[in-house]
């Protein structure tokens, strides 16, 4: 019993010894705390604004989604089991994200001047000169590879949102300038229909062909139903030919952003403000326990450790 009342005893006198030594050192978690956080400040003010233009869609769902929809009741068909699995809204996010799309994009020059060519630092939409030669229309060291452009987009100006419970895809580009973030978007969204027609139309178009060639060789009963199934699948082609929006309905328009997306300075500033008053205070303490203190006079502006003792 004893000894446990001395444990007790012992322990609140460290801890009391603890919050005396905190208390004495409070002008040197003042200053610490107030010019760590007066340095973030300052330097989250050299961030350059970031600016970001989104646009809310849905995908478009007909009774021709499947890509060989009308087979699939006679010889069934992997792909609508797998697209009913990942569903449409996923297929899309992946085909988005994926290089085959970004290559129609990454060759079409002002898209990739707008992506790799702008600074921050710059008035306006100045194009970076030591970058590429509006002059002569080309790049100072090179057209930037594939590659790299892919990962700068994705990785810095790429932001993608899909609830599970929604069928919805909102797409965000984020960009130091406004303008041209609404510029990329609209780029994106214009070349992913487009790419989407494209590729459906191709399925349809083989599709059509290969229901031609049944037909021709069919008795007929075969031929009513094929030529029910070529109906369909020459409706879809005709979607890809004539469908503004092919494969998504716009819910929410790209707009030209009239307030910064980032950065968040004023949470930039208190994180560093409550880690370096964390770091301080765990220092005092590392401190206090090997017998040592640290002192601030404000007066004489010296900072010193010496022994508690003392």
């Amino acid at each position: 019993m004893e000894n446990e009342e001395n444990q007790k005893l012992g322990d609140e006198l460290d801890l009391k010894l603890i919050a005396k030594e905190i208390f004495e050192a409070r002008y040197f978690l003042i200053l610490a705390t107030f010019l760590v956080t007066a340095l973030t400040a300052i330097y989250s003010l050299t961030i350059p604004n970031v600016y970001k233009s989104t646009a809310k869609l849905e995908p478009v769902v007909s009774e021709n989604s499947s890509s060989m929809g009308g087979l699939n009741s006679i010889l069934g068909s992997f792909d609508s089991s797998l697209n009913q699995k990942i569903g449409k809204t996923q297929q899309a996010l992946e085909i988005i994200e994926s290089k085959d799309f970004f290559n129609k994009i990454y060759s079409k020059d002002d898209f990739l001047i707008m992506l790799m060519t702008y600074k921050a630092n710059l008035p306006g939409n100045t194009i970076d000169s030591e970058i590429y030669d509006t002059k002569s229309r080309s790049w100072i060291n090179g057209k930037p590879s594939f590659m790299e452009a892919y990962r700068k987009f994705y990785s810095e100006h790429f932001t993608k949102s899909a609830p599970r419970d929604t069928p919805f895809i909102t797409i965000g580009i984020n960009h130091h300038s406004p303008e041209n973030s609404k510029r990329l978007l609209d780029m994106v969204l214009d070349e992913l229909d487009s790419y989407l027609k494209d590729r459906d139309s191709k399925i349809s178009e083989e599709t059509i062909k290969f229901l031609e060639e049944r037909i021709s060789q069919s008795n007929q009963y075969n031929k009513m139903y094929l030529s029910q199934l070529l109906v369909m699948e020459t409706q879809k082609l005709i979607q890809t030919k004539v469908d503004s929006f092919y494969a998504f309905t716009i819910i929410d328009s790209p707009r030209i952003p009239e307030f910064k997306e980032g950065p968040k300075r004023a949470i930039i500033c208190l994180t560093a403000a409550g880690f370096t008053f964390f770091i301080s205070f765990l220092f005092i303490t590392i401190l206090s326990v090997l017998n040592r203190r640290v002192t601030f006079s404000p007066r004489s502006f010296r900072l010193k450790v010496t022994h508690i003792n003392n």
